[in-house]
């Protein structure tokens, strides 16, 4: 598993279940991975820094609802 994935799993993990169906309706997708990888796109375009799968796992780092990053 790379950093990349284990970053996305532990970002979906945190996510309530609204955050995870307001991610994937904005990804167009119901895979969890293209969920991850919108998140992303849409962070980097805002400058919000990504965060690691330590961050994720203690509720740290950036938790925003999808409409504030369309």
């Amino acid at each position: 598993m790379t950093e990349d994935e284990a970053n996305g799993m532990a970002w979906w993990n945190n996510l309530s279940e609204a955050q995870r169906e307001a991610w994937c309706r904005v990804a167009g997708s119901a895979m969890p991975a293209d969920a991850w990888a919108e998140s992303k796109v849409r962070a980097h375009a805002r400058g919000f820094p990504l965060q690691t799968a330590e961050e994720a796992a203690k509720g740290l780092g950036y938790h925003f609802e999808p409409q504030r990053l369309l």
